[in-house]
């Protein structure tokens, strides 16, 4: 059997199994990340500390990123994901058993989320990196569905679930339930045999390889790939107009409802996931020309985060939430299949944890945008503000308008780079493309 025959003998059932591992898994990663974070906000009373702890989960996976890419494609991935299971479960059962101990403080909290954040990053890039090995390419929008269903539902779940838990067993039980969670979520990977890549020493001399060299080699692999580096950076737009439209999106409902309300509508926005993780897994000619639907996913975006913005209505903000998420899902969901398809298996560790580091900095830069808003935009939309009388008259005047003018600009930022990715040749050619990389020294993939 040759080496593509090997790859080719894989079954989506097996995937499956795997993917239901994970999902047990992140159900209970979000049910603790819930409960920590109201347990930090209760505490503390302070954002300042609860946006710390967002920073300590964040940025160890940004700073990692290359080094993270270059391991998980240089060691056996289904051990990655074992050790990395492993590894996550003992840091939340350390910060349960501070918790039953009554010897928590809140720097433990951040040392250990840090540590867990990085074990996690491990898994999921191994994970991700696998997919392609385990499934033929035309299953490939099944599996990436399967996916996104999974990541919506564990969103939307885990704050009701956390909520009910909360009151009978308490945030030890709930660490608890998670510890459990990271072992159902390893028998699968005991279990099934994963193709691995054989790797001999991926140096351009023959040498023996170095780690340095192993990232680098990543680095030059992207940027000789013009195609794939459009794709990246429309990723990376993606990411900072989701980053921006998330942070704003509480506070421009909250300006027209009750708390009560949002949480109903951010259930309806989720459910525009889970749909589109269903559309995707499928709707299987969707994945016959995925650049121009990622294109015309953005334009949707765009139109979306316009309409929001125009007009204070619930009901036009809900609905227009709604379709965002699930443009949003098909697109990222989109992209994430075409990267598995060009890139090679040797090197999708390390492609993936790189567009991974850029999302984070594009995620970021979103957060960076929706800081101006308040002390710049809200004051020009005010009732007397310098704008009243020109713009406001299109989308109103008042708290929150500040906020809508933001979604006009995203949207049209969005449209633009529509656009301008339609028009850009290599974009659209890259899923025609057969990719290489003039090294002898990486072997193809073969099976344990």
């Amino acid at each position: 059997m040759t080496p593509k025959e090997k790859l080719a003998a894989t079954d989506i059932n097996v995937f499956t199994f795997l993917w239901l591992g994970s999902f047990i898994s992140s159900i209970g990663d979000c049910l603790s990340n819930f409960a920590l974070d109201i347990w930090i906000l209760q505490t503390t009373e302070s954002i300042n500390f609860y946006i710390l702890g967002i920073l300590f989960t964040t940025l160890p996976t940004f700073f990692l990123a290359p080094i993270t890419g270059a391991l998980v494609d240089r060691w056996p991935r289904r051990w990655v994901m074992i050790i990395s299971e492993i590894l996550s479960a003992l840091c939340i059962l350390a910060i349960a058993l501070l918790f039953i101990t009554d010897s928590l403080k809140i720097w433990h909290i951040f040392f250990l989320t840090s540590l867990n954040s990085t074990f996690s990053g491990f898994e999921i890039l191994a994970f991700k990196s696998t997919v392609s090995l385990l499934v033929s390419p035309e299953d490939l929008a099944r599996a990436n569905g399967l996916n996104r269903v999974g990541d919506e539902i564990a969103t939307l779940a885990a704050p009701i679930l956390a909520g009910v838990l909360l009151t009978l067993v308490q945030i030890q039980g709930i660490l608890l339930i998670n510890c459990a969670s990271f072992f159902l979520g390893l028998i699968p990977l005991l279990i099934v045999r994963i193709p691995e890549l054989k790797m001999t020493s991926p140096d351009f001399d023959g040498d023996s390889s170095s780690l340095m060299s192993e990232i680098t080699q990543g680095w030059t692999y992207l940027s000789n790939q013009t195609g794939l580096l459009s794709l990246i950076i429309l990723r990376a737009i993606y990411s900072f107009i989701s980053a921006t439209g998330s942070i704003l999106f509480v506070p421009l409902i909250l300006n027209l409802t009750a708390t009560n309300i949002l949480g109903i509508i951010l259930f309806i926005a989720g459910l525009g996931g889970v749909l589109g993780g269903i559309i995707m897994g499928t709707w299987v000619s969707l994945q016959e020309r995925l650049a121009p639907l990622i294109c015309g996913c953005m334009l949707g975006i765009g139109l979306e985060a316009i309409t929001s913005g125009l007009e204070p209505s619930l009901i036009l903000i809900t609905i227009t939430a709604f379709l965002f998420v699930l443009t949003f899902t098909l697109a990222d969901g989109s992209i994430q299949i075409l990267l598995q398809k060009q890139v090679l298996p040797e090197l999708q560790g390390r492609v993936f944890s790189l567009s991974n580091a850029v999302m984070s900095v594009a995620g970021l830069a979103g957060i960076a945008s929706a800081s101006v808003v308040d002390p710049l935009l809200e004051p020009l939309m005010a009732f007397e503000g310098p704008w009243a009388n020109g713009l406001g008259q299109i989308i109103g005047t008042g708290p929150g308008r500040g906020i809508g003018l933001m979604f006009i600009m995203l949207g049209v930022v969005a449209i633009l780079t529509a656009a301008v990715a339609y028009r850009h040749t290599p974009l659209m050619q890259f899923e025609q493309e057969t990719t290489t990389i003039d090294n002898p020294n990486l072997s193809q993939p073969t099976k344990n």
